[in-house]
């Protein structure tokens, strides 16, 4: 009998020295879930109370996320307002658990879409994380699609409002949570139990690009925001003015950067191609170099880093390659528009519009530089003794990125979930998101349903709350596999919504262009469609642009044979503010010939 009890005792304290060397490790107190309840019980009262980490901290933070565990107080949200995708992987192997919401950049929240809404029940995304952190039993990652700092700085120059940036929901998450992004040692419950990680390194505290292409899309941005936002306070004949200023800007820019616009006319199978692309966006990036050859040094994970590298190259060639033809083709009708010599309204539409839709395409290969710096990061090791006492935590943390939430386009998400499937992560859990879905318009597209499965399913009742409630966590039933695979129709759509809302100001509401064409027709269709834009084949769309370049043509044409189209009899008497009226392009600013522009 007294053996009997001697080997009880022997697997109790066994189990509980596993468990506690692996919530040491990973800081997930839903490991519990594997005790029984008198070892709970130990561990609620005892176990891990007085160890230390290597570094000599008492690890308060881990014992506040076992008396979480117990005190079962994390919200349970039926919908969720700003993402309109959720993926749950796991990997055993690496000990990661990683949520990855999907969001398609907007201010808006859609959940009254939803059917059989039960009142009450809704969250937006950053009030839901301000209450989840402080309760949650797991220390938690949080991985969000906000521009980089300046490398060696500890916080941003100024507030977040302060950047200029647009109020989408990227940027309330982070101002909500700013004084986690800056302070690593806030007083703050939600600072405490978590670390904040910026992920997009294409901008420097939105005022430049840390690689060619990057600063490239950025610089062409600021100029159209401030254009935008000048034009949007003026009256008609004051537009016209600010519209010639912002388009001798454009000639300025393109000049200044004649030796990227030429390498946007290698075609894919140029030698020099993927090198162009390679090296001013990867290879250029201090930030990913950073981070990949910091995870290249440590112990068994050099061939991690090099996966992220080789991944993160062919994604980027493949989206590079994708959209050749169209880059190329804008380029040249750029390079050939601002070479004219007496400008007209309409070579100044063409531009502006040209300009635009090169920057989207750019854009698309350029998405991939900051997924390498998110990818390297989740897989790195934390110093936790650093010689830097602002990088220092007064409180313990784990090592790794263990518990990890990922918040930032869906664009990027797809790729996060794709590598997570080619490193055999296993689906947990898929909701929302599925851009082939096809139906009505109550689809929301910024809001997720995560009520339980019902139970009238032949499984049993399931729900993906609390989040990180397992270690394991159960796979939802009858879950169609996560297979990574990119959905370039769902990646389609803000072009498409751009598309339109272009077409909405320059053709709809234009009072300069005439509404009895046939191409205008076709732009009100589109425009006042009540079919959600996702159900549309987007890249046919996008292809056939409206039929709005044909419509410029048409435009032309009829000028040229002297018949008006442009019908502002107000424009028309007056030869300074007439759109057919040509003016001469900014002679410092005129592009060089192609022959010329080589020898850059």
């Amino acid at each position: 009998m007294s053996g009997d009890v001697e080997m009880i005792d022997q697997k109790t304290k066994m189990s509980q020295s596993y468990i506690c060397n692996e919530l040491s490790e990973v800081y997930n107190a839903t490991l519990l879930n594997q005790l029984d309840q008198s070892l709970k019980d130990a561990f609620k009262t005892e176990a891990c109370k007085d160890n230390k980490t290597h570094d000599g901290k008492k690890r308060k933070v881990l014992s506040t996320l076992i008396s979480n565990y117990f005190n079962k107080t994390v919200p349970i949200v039926y919908y969720l307002g700003g993402p309109f995708s959720l993926t749950c992987q796991w990997s055993k192997e690496y000990k990661k658990l990683i949520y990855i919401f999907g969001e398609a950049h907007s201010w808006r929240t859609d959940c009254f879409k939803l059917q059989n809404k039960i009142k009450g029940t809704e969250l937006n995304f950053e009030n839901y994380l301000k209450q989840f952190i402080p309760n949650s039993s797991s220390f938690l990652d949080i991985f969000i699609e906000l521009h980089a700092r300046v490398r060696g700085d500890f916080k941003y120059k100024k507030p977040i409002k302060e950047y200029n940036v647009s109020p989408i929901r990227l940027y309330k998450i982070a101002s909500e949570f700013e004084e986690c992004l800056s302070n690593i040692n806030s007083d703050k419950d939600e600072c405490k139990l978590s670390r904040f990680h910026y992920i997009d390194v294409r901008s420097i505290e939105r005022e430049k690009g840390p690689d060619p292409i990057s600063n490239f899309i950025i610089e062409y941005y600021a100029k159209l925001q401030l254009y935008r936002v000048e034009i949007a306070r003026q009256t008609s004949s004051e537009k016209k003015f600010t519209e010639q200023n912002f388009v001798d800007e454009l000639i300025k820019f393109i000049t200044e950067n004649a030796s990227t616009m030429n390498n946007f006319l290698k075609p894919e199978n140029d030698p020099d191609f993927d090198t162009f692309w390679t090296d001013n966006t990867l290879e250029a990036n201090g930030y990913v170099l950073k981070e990949l050859d910091r995870l290249e040094k440590i112990n068994g994970k050099t061939e991690l880093a090099k996966r992220i590298k080789d991944f993160i190259k062919e994604e980027l060639l493949d989206e590079a390659k994708e959209h050749s033809d169209k880059i190329r083709k804008l380029a040249t009708n750029i390079l050939s528009n601002i070479y004219v010599g007496l400008r007209t309204y309409v070579d100044d539409l063409f531009l502006i519009k040209h300009i635009e839709d090169l920057a989207e395409y750019v854009l698309l290969p350029n998405s991939r530089v900051p997924d390498a710096y998110t990818l390297a990061r989740i897989f790195k090791n934390f110093n936790l003794n650093p010689e830097k006492i602002e990088k220092k935590r007064n409180t313990d943390e784990p090592e790794e990125a263990h518990n990890i939430i990922i918040y930032a386009g869906d664009n990027h998400c797809e790729i996060y979930r794709k590598f997570f499937h080619k490193l055999n992560f296993t689906p947990i859990a898929r909701i929302g998101g599925n851009p082939d879905t096809s139906g009505t318009d109550v689809i929301p597209i910024n809001c997720i349903d995560m009520r339980p499965i019902p139970a009238t399913w032949k499984s049993p009742r399931w729900s993906i709350q609390p989040l990180f409630s397992g270690w394991p966590p159960p796979a939802q039933p009858n879950l169609i596999n996560i297979n990574g695979e990119k959905k370039s129709s769902r990646c389609s759509v803000m072009m498409c919504e751009k598309e339109s809302d272009y077409i909405n100001n320059r053709l709809y509401r234009d009072p300069n262009i005439s509404k009895n064409v046939e191409e205008y027709k076709v732009a009100k269709r589109v425009i006042e469609t009540k079919i959600p834009l996702f159900t549309i084949d987007t890249d046919n769309v996008i292809k056939e642009k409206h039929d709005f370049e044909e419509y410029l043509k048409y435009v032309q044409q009829k000028k040229e044979n002297n018949k008006r189209v442009l019908v502002n009899e107000e424009n028309e008497s007056s030869p300074e503010s007439s759109p057919e009226s040509p003016r001469k392009s900014p002679r410092n600013y005129r592009v060089k010939r192609e022959k010329e522009m080589d020898t850059d």
